[in-house]
């Protein structure tokens, strides 16, 4: 029996006298390993594996290990086929990002097959199942409110899931029956009578079986012999089921679950390799070691992470984690008594009523003599928790730059609803803000952890805003206000299903519209971590992003989802005004500037490595120290380093500097930099600092390139009235097109970029 990490939060927010504990069905994703078998013959016969494993290499898809061992294949035939089983074997994430590789390296005609065959098979999965338990993840036709809880009908009645996942299903349990007295299936009846009742207009109701389970916690319970037979029943029905894992997994995984019942909470990775090779049928290399303990964690067996700074440990009870949090939450009968201890009771306070965690705390919690392992085991504890946006570490303005608070903000306990006013605040002429971003999850369930999740994840990146004149954080349940840099603010607030973003900027210097690039880091930023927390908390929850002025606005009458809006403008924009011809040259000439340029910039970045690093992410983080130190001249003045500090966010997110940020996350103005001082890129003739010759020739060098295209992104962002001529259009449109064109020579892809553009030009 698997437990959601869901229960996590259910502790902090559950006072009934029956606990109720789901029991989770976890489904691993195959669907796209039933694709690449159908169409192993069109890879077989027309991938281009070389471009492809140069792709994988420089954003390490797989190890080092497995591009070698693919590299060194002597023929293509053998090659793609151990391509494609480390792909099955790495999920779904590394699918899709084998799938935008397809693209990248010139191969759109073989994703549009893979895309077809998910097409096809889940199709025939809907014919099988005849729309039970899947969800239609399609672009949804209606509008904000056609999400009312009295229009939604079973989803599983009538959807299906285009990745061919199955819902979770959940078992309501009582665990405390042997405590009732009288008729115990009278009582039993009463109380999941009350829990169904509760559930009746809600979407979650849906995922509850049939069947409902009384357990007494005896040594011999017939109950929970029935509930061992349900779980083995439903999840029998899953499409996993019978898929067959390798024979000296078992052995290793029993050897691990054996110490887990001799009371084994952490093991180190060390220990972990001389289990396995003193097994009778060892794991020989590391990478499938490696592998087969991230199974166990994506089934929720064990909590393992690979990065370097957790890797190290192994936390075999998952179900301690939750203990472990349990303690801090239900902390009133550990904390000592007496005047003595007023501060921690004082911290205490904080804990219980804002979410403020201190290690003083913590310490006062567990401490040698009543929690010896958690004593012993905190700081790894504290890290999972940190991975799992349990618990976060608040980032501050200072007046020596940002800094790290020592203590944690544990979203989970907020208690204190947010004030009207800061969700919808009057409308003041010192302020303009984009239209709120709704990420809108199907199905209409959206379980709390992941809002508490998002904002611990946002936590980390930005610092919460503080009331005005007081040292206040403007974080309160459900809701939570940061502070972007000097003059953006992002609002994040939860109701019911969706989730809304707003983004407010403060008037300075006649500047009345929020940053379109921040906005869009910003959407990235959010959609990218609900995708992160979703999959750690094994849900298969999907969303569709719109916009609106007002949470309780209808969107078009036709039904159409709006798209994040790029340029924002205030709340008395008229929506139904016409457009502009210019102002549309102007849109478009940006929208290439910002899709096909920017996306040319990060393939030259990418590919022009520094030696002796292989790859453009080691080499950056080696030059941290360069980006981002200041400089003194000679007369004394410190100049500005290559990095601001919101640049300095969003290419090391890590505060420590770890690991540095995918390319994906850079726009132009950052790419140029990095370009310029981390890769091998040559300046053009005329420098770095000037514009490329044109006349009586044409400087046609790659740094050339890099330098044209930020000029015309320039030209286009500042300028005045936003607006473009269609002589004018046309002329810049050439210009990005011959620059394309030298970009494609240098980089060996002719015809790539300027395709993309062609594409553009006709939308």
């Amino acid at each position: 029996m698997l437990i959601n990490p869901l229960v996590i939060d259910n502790y902090s927010r559950s006072n009934d006298t029956i606990a109720i504990m789901y029991c989770v069905l976890t489904v691993l994703d195959k669907l796209h390993q039933t694709v690449l078998n159908r169409c192993l013959p069109n890879l077989m016969r027309f991938l281009n594996v070389r471009d492809v494993m140069m792709y994988i290499q420089e954003h390490k898809l797989f190890d080092d290990v497995a591009v070698r061992d693919i590299n060194q294949q002597k023929t293509s035939t053998k090659a793609i086929s151990l391509l494609i089983d480390q792909v099955k074997l790495r999920g779904q994430d590394t699918y899709e990002r084998f799938k935008e590789c397809l693209i990248l390296t010139n191969q759109a005609d073989l994703k549009q097959k893979l895309d077809k065959e998910e097409d096809n098979l889940a199709a025939e999965m809907k014919d099988k199942q005849q729309g039970t338990g899947y969800w239609n993840v399609g672009v949804l036709k209606r509008d904000l409110k056609d999400w009312d809880d009295d229009q939604c009908g079973p989803p599983c009645n009538k959807l299906t899931n285009k990745s061919g996942r199955h819902l979770h299903k959940f078992a309501s349990v009582s665990s405390c029956s042997v405590y009732l007295h009288g008729n115990i299936q009278e009582i039993c009846k009463r109380y999941f009578g009350e829990i169904r009742s509760y559930l009746k207009d809600k979407p979650t109701r849906f995922h509850l079986i049939d069947e409902d389970f009384a357990i007494d916690n005896t040594v011999v319970d017939r109950k929970l012999e029935d509930l061992k037979k349900k779980i083995v029943e439903v999840a029998s029905q899953q499409e996993y089921w019978g898929e067959k894992i390798p024979a000296r997994w078992i052995l290793l995984e029993q050897e691990l679950m054996r110490r887990k019942n001799e009371g084994v909470k952490v093991i180190s990775l060390n220990d972990v390799e001389k289990i396995n090779k003193e097994g009778t049928v060892p794991i020989e290399q590391n990478e499938e070691l490696n592998l087969f303990l991230r199974f166990l964690h994506e089934t929720g067996t064990i909590i393992y992470f690979s990065i370097d700074i957790l890797r190290e440990n192994i936390l075999l009870d998952p179900t301690w984690l939750i203990d472990a949090l349990k303690t801090l939450i239900n902390a009133d009968s550990d904390l000592p008594e007496g005047s003595a201890d007023s501060l921690v009771s004082e911290k205490w306070s904080d804990f219980k009523g804002k979410g403020i965690l201190c290690l003083e705390l913590i310490d006062a919690i567990w401490t040698k003599e009543k929690y010896p392992e958690l004593y012993t085991h905190k700081e790894h504890m504290l890290l999972i928790m940190e991975q799992l946006n349990i618990i976060a570490k608040p980032r501050a303005f200072s007046e020596i730059g940002e800094k790290i608070e020592s203590y944690f903000l544990t979203p989970c306990m907020l208690r204190q609803e947010s004030p009207i006013d800061v969700i919808s605040p009057e409308p003041d002429p010192l302020f303009v803000s984009t239209p709120i971003l709704c990420c809108v999850f199907t199905g209409k369930f959206l379980p709390p952890p992941i809002f508490h999740r998002l904002i611990a994840a946002c936590v980390t990146r930005w610092p919460v805003a503080k009331k005005k004149g007081t040292s206040e954080n403007l974080i309160f349940c459900g809701c939570c206000i940061f502070d972007l840099d000097l003059f953006h603010r992002l609002t994040l607030h939860c109701k019911n299903h969706i989730v809304f973003a707003r983004i407010t900027r403060l008037v300075v210097d006649g500047v009345k519209t929020p940053d379109a690039k921040l906005c869009t880091r910003v959407r990235k930023f959010i959609t990218l971590n609900l995708s992160k927390i979703t999959s750690y908390l094994g849900q298969n929850l999907q969303y569709e992003l719109c916009t609106c002025w007002s949470p309780s606005q209808v969107l078009p009458e036709d039904g159409s989802v709006a798209p994040f809006q790029m340029f924002v403008a205030d709340e008395g924009h008229d929506s139904d005004a016409p457009i502009i011809p210019e102002h549309m040259n102007h849109a478009r000439l940006y929208v290439a500037l910002v899709t096909v340029c920017t996306n040319a910039l990060r393939d030259i970045l990418l590919l022009r490595v520094p030696s002796p690093y292989t790859s453009i992410y080691k080499a950056i983080r080696a030059k941290k120290a360069d980006l981002t130190k200041k400089t003194q001249t000679k007369r004394g003045q410190w100049l500005i380093p290559l990095l601001n500090s919101s640049q300095c966010q969003v290419v090391f997110p890590d505060p420590f500097g770890r690991y540095v940020a995918s390319v994906d996350q850079f726009d132009i103005s950052l790419l140029y930099i990095l370009i310029r001082h981390v890769s091998t890129v040559s300046a053009s003739l005329m420098g770095w600092g000037n514009d490329p010759i044109e006349q009586p020739f044409r400087d046609r060098s790659l740094g050339a390139s890099v330098k044209r295209i930020r000029l015309y992104r320039n030209d286009n962002g500042h300028s005045m009235d936003g607006k473009l001529t269609q002589k004018e259009f046309n002329e810049y449109w050439s210009k990005i097109d011959a620059v394309l064109d030298d970009t494609e020579v240098k980089l060996g892809r002719q015809g790539y970029y300027r395709s993309q553009l062609e594409q553009q030009r006709r939308q």
